[in-house]
């Protein structure tokens, strides 16, 4: 797993835009990048340096033209670039007595020069023929040219041979050239706009019968090439029917493999001798892939993997091993993406452990993706370019000349690497050439926040898969004030961690995850809010630089330590003290090579190479103390480990071919910093596994747990398992004395009571988990030597025991967890009663296991009781160039899982033990939510299923022990009522057959005061029991919460009641006319109804009677925030009850008593909210004519317009208002509001009244205004 962090750097290579990048190549130490007129070499460790560059000059470019690609031989340190005219440049690498000094003083870069050596120029046979295909191994080159043909060219520029790809004319290429599922055409995300491959468009054939058509066949049927010209270009003969001529070739020594797309799209695998690309003779088509419009390829040889880049935008992954097996398609068409975004797929590369691989895209956009699908990383930011419309502008995103699907008229681009990747956009017909305008007119707004928006030219991975390199397409844009053109492409790298794969078992109290950076470890924890974080741990520069980059990672089983290991020594870390420990001694560091870490308490294990006698050993070391003084224990090793893992006290080492061996770690004493005990490993059991299956990536030992499996457990699940093919062992046991484990309740990290020997030969583990290169998990019995395949296509796996030892003893099994294509799986030994290895229906049941497709699980959690992953989330910065990379955690609980299996083994006290101990988790509540739901859900999808319901039980259901399990917890109705609203409303009856009576427990909540669980009752009492017995429970609970003032709650049970009363009239008219009978037409609801048909009004009075005394209560105290806030929630007709009777009857006392209280009630100043709500009843008691109401709410928001209006009609009224008000304690603050009010009743009445307001009239300060 690879995930992108912090800012990427962009490399400063000042060169222009006329000179693009055509190359990027990261090896032996050195990143090699090739423009069209010059080569530079970097540095490719912890710091980017030019240590040396070759610019060609005028005459050489023109008589041979630029450089089009080039290959790094490192073995004699040669670079070969060919150039656009046909011509091989050979250029050796020098060191020069330079050196830099940066920061790692023992062994400084020197500064390098580039010699041209020599260039030879190759025959092409024809004056439309050019080399598209270029790969090399230590002697030799080979060149594949349009024609079809091969040439093999040595390093000292000597042509060593010529052969026709297609000479032999009776040799059958095997295997479907076409295979729907590689081929599907992608549907645009945007509906508006046809799909730019549409069935008009789209030069490809789309069904096995019209490419058929379009092959020649041999007389059995299958498809062969069977002529050969040289000459004749792409059109002749030996080209077959759609063009056999070469646009690429990728070639992997490890699996002697040739992959070479075609001019025409399609992909063939070609062998080659076995001393390699010599001689060329030997290179011979053997395959078809199964690709019909293919624009780049690259080989996973470690995991013997084939991916094929499309000109639809597509990758297809492709199993090697298994005949090249189609395996899934990947693509961010899912995310909203199109073709008219993208482009075709420019270029692939995979990482160096082939765990992941990197996408760059014609038009825009690179991504990184793991092998399941995963989308790890991408630079395109959110939305999609083919939404804006398009440009007018008739400019192309790029420059290259792209070969088309018409043999006559195929031209060849100046950059190989991109040669293969079709533009659609020169595609005949396709309709993404107007979207490749629209996307270079869009680049050049979105350039300086999105890398690779112009497209990717060359991108390679670092030599340990710390970063990644990519050169950007150059784009269209302002090059100056006013002056559009072509902008230079950028050389852009971008920071990876991957995830730490040293342990496997997960259960100490203290979890957390790790990733591992090239300078740092980035640790995923939670925080006091438990919500989780990625801390960035950055080792320190005096170890990191003369060591760098990371390349082992482990963690303490309690938490408390990190041991990181660089390319020399090993360093620790205590994450309570935030204190680093390192070698004292630096010639002692330097002599570890670190090749494996491990923990076993507070013991380090450390598998050591030692370079000068290319040996391998394991050190055991105290966290207390780095040094060789402090050393505990040396174990010599066979070979180099293939994996290591350790458990309780013992150690398991497998080795070359396929050796295993167990060590038990004896402690004499205690390790502290003030005394070392005696530590011994004894080999307690040794097996050599004979299998021609395929390599290791990890091995663990299976944890034991529970007392059923210590007395035996282990041999009944071995029973049934198939046998390895021609498996061997042979075990030692330890002899009586020899010591054995400390007491269960240690750590197994020395020190403390010994367990009997007995006791700990009991606790041995006796099964191992195995994960091979090809993605096939199995259980290894260490008794027997039998191997049981249990899954495939696995990219991870993980062991975990329960989170403390409360919750490890209800837990007899050890969960099994597995990511993969599939998803997130979880099951248990016990699942598997046959050797068919197929997963049960247990682990079928577990949605919410499933991530999106852009997070990726780091691990299991199990004290947290989660599962952790990752995803890239993008965030921009004013100040910075470039988007910045966040991984950001999520979780997945896993409890429902574990609840789920003791349900069904009927472990009803266990389960009811197990959630007890995780209620306080944060997710408790989700978790039993999704308990349920899932075990509802399955339970009502099957047809089978319902019908055993209906017949007589033997006894309680899966459902019925999931519904008594969460009947115990205080969550119950709030859980059972939430699944009820995200299922049908046909299956209720189903789930409260199980869960209860939905009365009852509405009932329970109305006792318990929790209202809005109990209304979202109503829906489901009213749908089983009736709308009688609904509207009656929504009745009482309206008229408590109003009384709870909880409007938001009303306004939803009125708006329920209203529905059902019009709803249950339709009804009953609908059902008197199909009935006469008169006992419908009885109806008693708390009070009488005339007609059934009248339900509906009744209802509808008696709702509007409950608000309407609720709004008569509110104005009568004056609580007049309330009063808007339970008009708004409620949607009450305030203006119809200020006009009826109860309306008109609420009236204010006094003018002064009124004012003060009101304020008081609103508190408007410095309130925006308050004085919202006073606006919103001014505007209501205007629209009716409450003067005194106006009056009092006018003058608190010293509206003087609305007074003004109020009193130009009644002057005397206007005379004792400003009497009234300067009678008030603080009369001074009305000042301004009196001056503005008469300057509005004099521009209204003239100047005759301007006066008026300083008569000195007697007002009686009780008198209210006359309404």
């Amino acid at each position: 797993m690879y995930i992108a962090y912090g800012w990427p750097k962009v490399l400063r290579t000042t060169r222009g835009p006329d000179d693009p990048v055509v190359h990027v190549e990261i090896s032996g130490g050195l990143l090699i990048v090739v423009h069209s007129s010059c080569i530079q070499l970097w540095t490719s460790g912890q710091h980017r340096v030019k240590l040396g560059e070759f610019v060609r000059d005028d005459k050489s470019l023109e008589e041979d033209g630029g450089n089009a690609h080039a290959i790094w031989n490192e073995a004699v340190e040669t670079l070969a670039v060919l150039t656009a005219g046909s011509v091989l440049h050979f250029y050796d690498v020098r060191t020069t007595p330079k050196p830099l000094r940066l920061v790692s003083p023992d062994s400084p870069p020197s500064l390098l020069a580039l010699k041209f050596r020599s260039s030879t120029r190759v025959p092409l046979f024809g004056d439309d023929v050019s080399i598209n295909g270029m790969v090399a191994d230590e002697d030799h080159i080979l060149l594949g040219l349009s024609s079809g043909r091969l040439h093999l060219v040595s390093w000292r520029g000597q042509l060593r041979g010529t052969a026709d790809l297609w000479r032999k004319h009776s040799r059958e290429v095997i295997g479907p050239m076409y295979v729907p599922e590689a081929n599907g055409l992608p549907s645009t995300p945007h509906s508006p706009r046809s799909s730019p491959l549409s069935s008009s468009s789209y030069p490809y054939p789309s069904s096995p019968p019209a490419l058929n058509a379009a092959l020649p066949t041999t007389p059995n049927g299958r498809s062969s090439f069977t002529g050969s010209d040289p000459g004749g270009g792409a059109g002749g003969a030996g080209s077959g029917a759609g063009g056999g001529g070469v646009a690429q070739m990728v070639y992997s020594p490890l699996l002697r493999l040739i992959a070479v797309v075609l001019l025409d799209g399609r992909v063939v695998l070609c062998s080659t001798g076995e001393r390699g690309l010599r001689p060329v003779e030997e290179v011979t088509p053997e395959k078809w892939v199964g690709v019909v419009d293919a624009a780049t390829v690259a080989v996973g040889a470690r995991q013997q993997l084939l991916a094929v880049g499309s000109r639809r935008g597509t990758v297809e992954l492709f199993d090697l091993a298994r005949s090249s097996l189609h395996l899934r398609t990947i693509s961010l068409f899912d995310w909203g993406y199109s073709l008219e975004d993208t482009g075709a797929v420019a270029c692939i590369c995979w990482s160096p452990d082939n765990l992941a691989f990197a996408v760059g895209w014609k038009l825009r956009g690179l991504a990184v993706w793991s092998v399941s699908g995963c989308r790890l990383m991408c630079t395109i930011r959110q939305g999609s370019m083919s939404l804006l419309p398009p440009s007018s502008s008739s400019s192309s995103s790029s420059s290259s000349t792209i070969p088309t699907a018409t043999p006559a008229t195929t031209t060849t681009t100046t950059t190989p690497t991109s040669s293969s990747a079709s533009d659609p956009a020169s595609t005949p017909g396709s309709a993404a050439a107007g979207a490749a305008t629209a996307g270079s007119a869009t680049a050049a707004v979105v350039r300086s926040s999105e890398p690779m928006v112009g497209g990717v030219a060359a991108v390679a991975w670092g030599e340990e898969g710390y970063q990644l390199v990519a050169a950007e397409a150059g784009v269209v844009g302002e090059v100056a004030a006013g002056v559009r053109g072509r902008q230079a492409g950028r050389l852009v790298q971008f920071a990876f961690a991957r995830q730490c794969s040293s342990k496997a078992v997960a259960g100490s109290s203290h979890v957390w995850q790790a990733m591992a950076g090239a300078d740092r470890v980035l640790l995923v924890q939670s925080n006091e809010e438990e919500e989780l974080r990625v801390q960035h741990l950055v080792i320190p520069q005096t170890y990191m630089g003369v060591n760098w980059p990371v390349r082992h990672v482990a963690a303490s089983d309690d938490g408390s330590y990190l041991a990181v290991a660089g390319r020399r020594g090993v360093i620790l870390h205590n994450l309570r003290s935030k204190k680093w420990r390192v070698f004292g001694d630096v010639m002692q560091e330097r002599a570890i090579k670190c090749e494996g870490l491990l923990w076993l308490g507070k013991i380090i294990i450390v598998c050591n190479h030692r370079v000068a006698s290319h040996s391998y050993e394991l050190c055991l070391y105290p966290r207390f103390h780095l040094d060789e003084s402090s050393l505990l224990c040396r174990q010599p090793l066979p070979a180099r480990p293939l994996a290591l893992d350790a458990w309780g006290d013992y150690i398991l080492v497998a080795t070359p071919p396929f050796d295993i061996r167990v060590y038990h770690m004896h402690v004499d004493g205690d390790v502290s910093p003030l005394h070392l005990p005696t530590v011994q490993l004894r080999t307690v059991r040794e097996l050599s596994i004979m299998s021609a299956r395929k390599p290791l990536v990890s091995m663990r030992f299976v944890p034991r747990t529970g007392e059923g499996e210590l007395q035996g457990g282990g041999d009944q699940e071995a029973e049934g398992m198939g046998q390895g093919a021609g498996s061997s062992s042979r075990a030692k046991g330890s002899k009586p004395g020899s010591g054995g484990l400390r007491d269960s309740k240690a750590s197994g990290n020395g020190g403390g009571v010994r367990d009997p020997l007995a006791a700990a030969m009991r606790r041995q583990p006796t099964k191992c988990m195995l994960l091979r290169t090809d993605g096939d998990l199995s259980l290894l019995d260490l008794d027997s030597g039998s191997e049981r395949a249990l899954v495939a296509g696995v990219e991870n796996f993980w062991l975990t025991q329960g989170g403390d030892e409360a919750a490890a003893a209800l837990i007899e099994e050890v969960p099994w967890w597995a990511y993969g294509h599939r998803g997130m799986q979880v099951w248990y030994p016990s699942l598997y009663h046959d050797a068919s290895g197929q997963p049960s229906e247990v682990q079928q049941l577990d949605p919410e296991l499933d991530f999106d497709r852009e997070v990726y699980p780091l691990g299991v959690s199990p004290a947290a009781g989660v599962i952790v992953g990752v995803s890239q989330r993008l965030s921009l910065s004013s100040c910075a160039e470039m988007p910045c990379f966040e991984p950001t955690p999520q979780a997945q609980p896993i409890l429902p899982c574990l609840l789920r299996h003791l349900l069904q083994r009927n472990k009803m006290e266990e389960a009811i033990q197990l959630a007890r101990l995780s209620a306080t988790r944060p997710h408790f509540s989700h978790s039993l939510e999704w308990l349920l739901f899932t075990i509802f859900d399955a339970e009502t999808s099957s047809a089978s299923a319902r019908r055993r319901r209906k017949e007589v039980k033997k006894g309680p259901s899966l459902l019925d022990r999931a519904c008594e399990l969460i009947r115990h917890f205080g969550e119950y109705r709030d859980v059972v009522v939430s699944v009820a609203r995200k299922t049908d409303s046909r299956h209720w009856p189903d789930l409260f057959a199980s869960a209860g009576n939905s009365n009852t427990l509405f009932e329970e909540c109305f006792e318990n005061k929790q209202y809005r669980t109990a209304t979202c009752y109503i829906l489901v009492v009213e749908k089983l029991e009736g709308p009688t017995i609904g509207q009656q429970s929504a009745l009482r609970l309206l008229q408590v919460a109003l009384q709870e003032s909880m409007y938001d709650l009303a306004g939803e049970l009125v708006r329920f009641l209203l529905r059902s009363g019009r709803e249950y009239s339709q009804a009953v008219e609908e059902d008197e006319r199909a009935s006469e009978s008169l006992l419908k037409s009885f109806f008693t609801f708390g009070f009488t109804s005339t007609a059934p048909k009248a339900r509906g009004d009744v209802l509808h009075t008696t709702v509007k009677h409950i608000l309407g005394e609720k709004a008569t209560a509110l104005m009568s105290s004056k609580e007049l925030r309330q009063l808007v806030a339970f008009v708004k929630g409620t949607q009450f007709d305030f203006t119809e009850f200020l006009r009826s009777d109860r309306g008109r009857a609420i009236r204010l006392e006094d003018f002064p008593t009124a004012l003060r209280t009101i304020r008081f009630k609103l508190a408007i100043e410095g309130n925006l909210q308050s004085r919202l709500d006073a606006e919103f009843l001014l505007a209501h008691v205007r629209t009716v004519g409450f003067h005194e109401w106006t009056v009092v709410l006018a003058t608190l928001l010293q509206r003087s317009e609305v007074l003004a209006e109020l009193f130009q009609n009644d002057m005397k009224l206007w005379t004792a208002y400003v009497r009234a008000l300067k009678a008030q304690p603080n009369a001074s603050q009305y000042d301004e509001l009196l001056a503005a009010v008469e300057r509005d009743l004099t521009a209204h009445l003239g100047p005759d009244h301007s006066t008026l307001s300083s008569t000195g009239l007697a007002f009686p300060a009780t008198a209210a205004p006359a309404r």
